[in-house]
Parts: C-alpha cells; structure tokens; sequence
C-alpha cells in the first residue's frame, strides 16, 4: 500500500501532485545550458556524471496538507519513507 492510500496518511493529505519532466524538455535544457556556457566559457555538458548537479528539477511533488495545525512533521515525513 502507498503512503497515499493509507488510512493514516489520509489524515493529513488533501491532494498530492507530482511531475517527471519530459525527455524533449530535458533535451531542450541540455542545449540551453549549453549555449550559456559556451557564452561565458564555462563547460556546459550535461551527461550521466553531472545530471543531477546541472539539472535540479528532474522530478517534482507537492503536497497539500488537510491542517495545517493538525501536521506533525515527525510522524507524517515517516509515512513516506
């Protein structure tokens, strides 16, 4: 079960969105950089070795919370581990 069905999590979650970014954006970003790097002399490859350093927005979620006041953070960041 995910901590998204969970009963317990159900307590805390009103609605959680999440995004992969699409392989044409990744590219197009790759270029991007790369042109800018190339401005400021800079190296501006992007490859298997540096992907997660030059690309910070792989991935994404959000998460709305139902209460904020009835959050406790302990408690509900171990649901999702």
């Amino acid at each position: 079960m995910s901590f998204q069905n969970s009963p317990e999590s159900a307590r805390y979650i009103h609605f959680i969105e999440y995004r992969i970014k699409d392989i044409e954006h990744l590219h197009e970003k790759s270029v991007r950089k790369r042109l800018e790097a190339k401005e400021h002399k800079r190296r501006g490859v992007i490859d298997e070795s540096n992907l997660f350093q030059k690309v910070s927005d792989l991935a994404g979620i959000r998460i709305i919370p139902l209460y904020t006041s009835r959050l406790q953070f302990g408690s509900f960041f171990c649901l999702l581990l």
